[in-house]
């Protein structure tokens, strides 16, 4: 039997600028600190308060910054004993920043500011209001990077300014650009003499001694994390289309294209030699590679796959499929499929059965990822063989309607897989008699509505569908 126990929703994640630790933090208030090279958890802590929005880790690795949703900072790490809390924004805080030197931290908040802190002390410095003063509304800091000797940094806000600031007077220094979309992520190269964004359409690059960006070519999704080589030679980005970027900083020429994460690339850092990358996604899954030719190097993950007993016809399916490379339009990768699913069979309350890590991840907004396909085959499966609860019964109708009627995302389309609505029809097709049985022995109004919708997608004759439902039922 699969296991049933839910997987981790991170809220937020972190990577060491080394790319040797990793952080993540879950809705429980567990932050976990691990090796990306083993997956040996290295400690356990716990944050008081709110859920965790961002972490950072120092530029040494040795202690965590750790933004809540509640606008509190906890600072804490593997030897530093449970995180110690500052009082920090009015509102969540969106991103946060280390000196080089790790003597000061820049945290950034849903309330316009940018706050300066003494690493060391934990004592606040200054308050930096970033927002554009001709607007009324909020400016969310959305992004933040420190120049390599703390006196500037760089912020990016909710209407899509990026601008630098002198961090001893709080004074700005220059606009970048005013608005446009929001960047995700920003970073300095070594010598401050460029600054990198990414942002919710790709990336681009800003020379600090003239005007003028350039894009760098590629991506045109969304861009969570850029890095930059400690020559300053190259530059590294990684998205929501699961792939990480290597670009030439001079040119802006794509140098590689990494396809090696299953889910959203979180974060990207080089090793402090530059000879490596290292790069994590949703699933808590860490890649390396060679910075120069991309070859992957190694892979470690959080946790094995779920174990696998195949006792029923479902479970067979599942234990066939390599969930680890099926795409998912969630952040994670497919590998939380089965254990979701198992738990729909199993459920005998509407709490139990609302399909949570399937609907809304797998299909999202009429929009299907390459998992739909395996789920289509999972859901027909249990339908044929399964005793379900009325409670199952209704969400899984629901998942198969909302599989024959979506239509491949972006991404998927992109990659080669513009068909998979079709492909859930061809599956789902194979179970129509299960359907029409429904219809003729079921009672609840739900039940045969969404028996009915199923059947009219796939293509058959609408009178003939109504005419199968039970006279006694048809009301």
């Amino acid at each position: 039997m699969i296991d049933q126990s839910p997987a981790p929703r991170l809220l937020a994640q972190g990577l060491s600028r080394a790319g040797d630790l990793l952080a993540e933090a879950d809705g429980s208030g567990r932050l976990a600190v691990r090796r990306a090279a083993s997956g040996r958890t290295e400690a356990d802590l716990r944050l008081a308060g709110a859920g965790a929005a961002v972490i950072e880790f120092s530029p040494d690795g040795g202690l965590l910054a750790v933004g809540d949703l509640q606008g509190g900072i906890h600072l804490g790490g593997p030897g530093a004993g449970e995180p110690r809390t500052l009082p920090g924004h009015r509102r969540q805080v969106e991103s946060l920043a280390w000196s080089a030197d790790g003597g000061l931290l820049f945290s950034g908040g849903g309330d316009r500011t940018v706050r300066v802190w003494d690493a060391r002390t934990g004592q606040p410095l200054r308050t930096v209001d970033v927002g554009n003063p001709a607007d009324t509304h909020d400016e969310s800091v959305r992004a933040l990077a420190a120049g390599p000797d703390g006196r500037v940094f760089a912020a990016g806000t909710s209407p899509g300014a990026v601008r630098l600031w002198d961090a001893d007077s709080g004074a700005p220094l220059r606009t970048l650009q005013d608005s446009g979309p929001w960047a995700k992520s920003l970073a300095f190269d070594p010598t401050g003499s460029f600054l990198v964004a990414g942002s919710r359409n790709g990336a681009r690059l800003w020379q600090l001694d003239r005007d003028g960006s350039v894009p760098l070519a590629g991506p045109r999704e969304v861009v969570f994390s850029v890095a930059v080589s400690p020559d300053g030679r190259t530059v590294a980005g990684g998205g929501m289309d699961r792939k990480v970027w290597l670009w030439d900083a001079r040119t802006g020429a794509l140098l590689h294209t990494l396809t090696d994460l299953n889910g959203w690339v979180a974060k990207v850092a080089f090793t402090p030699d530059g000879g490596s990358l290292v790069g994590f996604d949703g699933d808590g899954v860490a890649a390396r590679w060679d910075s120069s030719s991309g070859e992957l190097l190694a892979v470690s993950r959080r946790a094995p796959q779920e174990p696998v007993r195949p006792e029923r016809a479902w479970e067979r399916i599942a234990a066939s499929r390599d969930w680890a490379r099926i795409h998912c339009s969630c952040a994670r990768g497919a590998r939380h499929v089965p254990a979701d699913f198992a738990r729909l069979v199993a459920a005998r309350t509407p709490e139990q059965a609302k399909g949570g890590g399937l609907l809304n991840d797998v299909v999202r907004g009429g929009l299907l990822s390459e998992a739909a396909v395996p789920l289509a085959e999972l859901s027909m499966a249990a339908l044929a063989e399964e005793e379900l609860s009325p409670e199952t019964l209704d969400t899984l109708l629901l998942l198969i309607g909302e599989l024959v009627d979506g239509e491949s995302d972006s991404t998927e389309s992109a990659a080669g897989r513009p068909d998979l609505g079709e492909e859930c029809c061809e599956v789902v097709a194979g179970g129509i008699p299960l359907l029409y049985d429904l219809l003729a022995t079921r009672r609840e109004a739900s039940v045969l509505e969404y028996a009915q919708d199923i059947l009219v997608s796939l293509g058959e004759d609408e009178e003939e569908v109504a005419a199968a439902v039970g006279a006694d039922r048809r009301s």
